[in-house]
Order: structure tokens, then sequence, then C-alpha cells
């Protein structure tokens, strides 16, 4: 249990190096809820070593409660996935779900919850990234060497 938790906590940390080197390409709204979203799980992360369950608590509210694409994004979005947006829908519900629980167990100070809801929302947002963000990177975003 222990070995996987830190294996998660680095991971985390590990993704806001990614995405602030993403961030120089240009693209979707979503990229940049993605960014953020990214951010709130390392905060989270370091609240968990830190055992600030009240940052926790803040930032998984963050993630239940992240900002949505713009509507005429979402359309572009929908009909280039077409009727895999039923399992990108579903995946942002996992998170949405799994950070609302997380942010309860937070309150409550339950440390051995809130590590296991904090590996389950990970493992949401690697889920819907495996199965989709090779996808709308290739369509959405141009990666030219510089």
């Amino acid at each position: 249990m222990i070995k996987t938790t830190l294996l998660v906590l680095c991971l985390s940390f590990g993704l806001s190096a990614t995405a602030a080197e993403n961030n120089k390409k240009n693209g979707l709204v979503l990229k940049q809820i993605m960014l953020k979203l990214s951010k709130d799980m390392s905060a989270i992360a370091n609240a968990i070593v830190l055992e600030d369950w009240e940052r926790v608590q803040q930032h998984a509210d963050s993630i239940a409660n992240h900002e949505q694409a713009p509507l005429i994004e979402k359309r572009k979005i929908l009909q280039y996935l077409g009727d895999d947006m039923a399992q990108f829908k579903s995946f942002d519900q996992i998170v949405h779900d799994k950070s609302v629980e997380l942010s309860e167990q937070a309150k409550k100070g339950n440390s051995d919850a809130v590590i296991k809801v904090y590996s389950e929302v990970m493992q949401g947002c690697l889920d819907c990234h495996s199965r989709f963000k090779p996808r709308i990177q290739s369509r959405f975003y141009s990666f030219k060497k510089e």
C-alpha cells in the first residue's frame, strides 16, 4: 500500500511539469482546464504528504467543480469523438464523483480513505488520458518541434 501510494504521489508531481511544457502550444480551452486539474492533483498530493486535510478538501472541490469547456468547443469534441463521447463523459463523471468523495474524506481527516480515493481519482484521469488524449491531441493540437 505504501509503495503504491508513493508511486501515485510521484506520478502526480510529474504531471505538472509535463502540463506546463504542453501549455506552450495553442489549442482548446479543454487544455487549460486539464492544466488546472493537473495543478489541483499535484497540490492534493503535496497536501496529503503534509496531512493538510483542509487543502486536500479545497483542491478536491476545485476538481469536482472544474470549469466546463465552452459550448462551441464541446460541439467540436462531440463531433470528433462521436459515439465515444459517452465514455469521455463517463470518465469525467467518475473523476467528479471520486473528487467529491475525496473532499468528504479529507473533511473527516480520514487519511487512509483520502489516499485510497485520491488514487481512484488519479486512475480516472489516467484511464481517460489513455483512451482520449492521443486522439484529441492529434486532432486539435499541432505539435511542431520548436
